[in-house]
């Protein structure tokens, strides 16, 4: 029975830590260069129908990751504190905890806050159209585009980052 609950807290873990520096590196290095590229009106239908689905699965990732992990240090440590780390692979795994929560941050408050930001302004510029050819809002809603690809280049250097520290803390 702790072999299998074991391996249903990894399999939510991993599968999260992997949803989410997933989607950091599709934004940083797939949608985002491809906004550029697109005419206004296209990059506001597709932002509009991509933004709410794409920032909540990577929301869900990341409080997954971050929640399972908490989880799973604590059932490990009730059931069979051998498996812990001890020593330099504790200092590891707490690094890569306080790093994970630094990613956390980030995606809570410069790609949300954009995210939602730059939603609104969507959402206003498609319901008006003299908006959409607006100079201080096309400079805001680039602007919220900047700062979101901003969190997730941070998150795709910080979270392979994460991962090999929590790794490097098992071997440690």
């Amino acid at each position: 029975m702790t072999d299998i609950v074991l391996g249903i807290l990894l399999t939510f873990h991993i599968g999260a830590v992997v949803g989410w520096l997933g989607s950091s590196i599709v934004y940083a290095r797939v949608v985002g260069p491809a906004l550029e590229s697109m005419k206004p009106e296209t990059r506001i239908d597709f932002l509009l129908d991509m933004l709410p689905r794409f920032s909540k699965f990577a929301l869900i990732s990341a409080l997954t990751t971050i929640g399972a992990g908490i989880v799973l240090l604590g059932w490990v440590s009730g059931v069979d504190t051998s498996l812990l780390p001890t020593g330099i692979g504790f200092l590891l795994l707490l690094s890569g905890a306080v790093l994970a929560f630094v990613g956390l941050l980030i995606g809570m408050t410069l790609v949300t806050s954009s995210t939602n930001k730059l939603l609104k302004l969507l959402q206003r510029t498609k319901a008006n159209a003299q908006e959409a050819t607006s100079p201080e809002v096309n400079a805001m809603m680039l602007e919220a585009q900047r700062n979101i690809r901003t969190g997730a280049n941070a998150l795709s250097a910080i979270l392979p980052v994460v991962m090999a520290l929590m790794i490097l803390s098992l071997y440690a």
